[in-house]
Formats: structure tokens, sequence, C-alpha cells
């Protein structure tokens, strides 16, 4: 956001951490940077297309909100998972606030925290909670931690509130002539399978559901193929190492995404299940 502040672009990427691999530094249109960041909840990502195109003129968007982050935003999860952060107000608000402030920037906890992660990785120092530093074990931890979350129950007024959001992004974006690509983003087959399975399967199709009703159409990376079943792409079930998929798809002459809409939506899904 800091970055972005002091060289704005007319071009954004929003999302959590799945879709970081799509940046500015990839992407060969440079009026594109990703806004992007790791653990971003979806309401930050709503919160921060709100943000920029209230002060800069935007023309496109690419908006990534992804499964997990959605059924976090629609289930009592997200108190809990998030419940030492201020998550229900603008993040990237209260971020710029410290910014300007060096001091603050400087002093502030989570600056702190994360400057101590740095070091620590930086000089190897041993974990001392005993963690496994091992792809298998955090492969095993996040199927678990998706298991759980999807363990949870919806909660109806979250459902309304979040299709909402997601209209009012819509129609905004119509007015002002802002183009918006929903992309959702590649994930292994590990967790694809989770998605597609009972207890999950219905939010997982209501939740596609609702963005091919809203938004038209919607860029399908999350199926299964012979990229989402090569583990070696990923850094775990939720992260896809490389960016070649989104760019190729976006700005060269492969297409590796399903285009969702009102016409092929449920005969494409129920190919998807077939192959699981």
């Amino acid at each position: 956001m800091f970055t972005y502040k002091n060289a704005p672009t007319n071009k954004i990427v929003l999302g959590a951490s799945e879709i970081n691999n799509l940046n500015e530094h990839v992407i060969p249109d440079k009026e594109w940077h990703s806004l992007s960041f790791g653990g971003a909840p979806l309401q930050e990502s709503i919160n921060l297309y709100w943000e920029i195109v209230k002060n800069y003129p935007i023309k496109e968007v690419i908006l990534a909100p992804e499964f997990i982050k959605y059924y976090l935003a629609i289930s009592k999860t997200e108190e809990q998972y998030y419940s030492s952060f201020d998550w229900r107000t603008s993040q990237s608000e209260a971020a710029l606030e410290i910014y300007d402030n060096k001091l603050d920037y400087f002093i502030d906890k989570y600056t702190l925290e994360a400057t101590w992660s740095f070091v620590k990785a930086c000089f190897n120092i041993e974990n001392k909670r005993g963690i496994p530093n091992n792809k298998e074990w955090f492969w095993k931890h996040q199927i678990d931690y998706a298991k759980k979350t999807f363990a949870c129950d919806v909660e109806n007024d979250l459902v309304t509130s979040m299709k909402e959001s997601f209209k009012a992004i819509k129609e905004y974006s119509d007015k002002k002539g802002i183009v918006i690509k929903i992309v959702i983003p590649i994930q292994h087959i590990d967790l694809i399978a989770l998605e597609y399975a009972e207890p999950t399967r219905q939010t997982y199709y209501d939740y596609l559901s609702t963005l091919v009703e809203i938004f038209g159409t919607v860029y399908y990376f999350d199926y299964p193929s012979n990229i989402s079943v090569n583990k070696e792409k990923f850094s775990d079930p939720f992260h896809y190492l490389e960016s070649d998929i989104y760019i190729q798809s976006f700005w060269g002459k492969e297409k590796y995404y399903y285009e969702l809409n009102h016409g092929n939506f449920k005969e494409i899904l129920l190919k998807m299940k077939s192959k699981i």
C-alpha cells in the first residue's frame, strides 16, 4: 500500500497470498500494481477496493475472493481466527495513518513482530515451539486447518452482507467504467477435493453461483488439472509457486481457466466434480 501510494497505477490486484504471485514484478503491463497480501481477510480486500477507487482513477481491477477467505467471512470463524485484530475496520486506512507517522510505524507492535520474525529467519534461529520445518508437516497442517474451517457453521446474515458488498462493487465499477475481473486462484487437488466434498460442497457451489450471478463472468483456475495435481508446483495446498498460468492466460496466448458464466456454470462444475 505504501509503495502504491508513492507511485499509483490505474490497474490493481486485490486478494490474499493465494494471488500474491501475480504482481507488478511479473505482469508485462506496467500499469498494474498488486495490493494483495498474506492473510488478507476478504473484507479487507473489499475495503482496499473502496480506498483505492475513491482516491485514484482506476481502470481495471483483478479481485481474487479465495474460497477459504469467503468461508471465514461468512462464518464465526473469522472472529475467532482474527480475534487479536480489528479486521471489521479498514486495516489499510490504519496502516496509512501509522505510516504517515514514522515513530508510530517503528514502534508498532506488528512492525516489531514482523521484524523479529524476519531476523529469526535470516539467522536460522531455532524454533522454540518444536514445530517441524518441512513441507510434509505444513501440508498436513494446512489441510487440517481447511477441514476445521469448513466444519464451522455458515451465518446467513453474513452471507447476505457479503453479497451486498459484491453487488456494491459491481454497481460502482459499472458506473465508473472500471473493468473488474473475478479470479479464483489455482489450488492443489487435495484442497479442491475438500471444496467439492460434503459438508462444504453446497457452500462452495453457492459461492461460485453468487459470483457468477453478480459479476457475470468468473475466471476459474481452481479445478482438477495436470497442474493442480503436481505437488512440486505448490508450497502448500493453497499456494501455487509460479505466476505463469495467470500471465499466459491474461497477457499471453494460453488459457488456463474456465470462464464461468450463467450459461455454463452448472455444467462445468459437474464436469469438475467427476474428475475428483
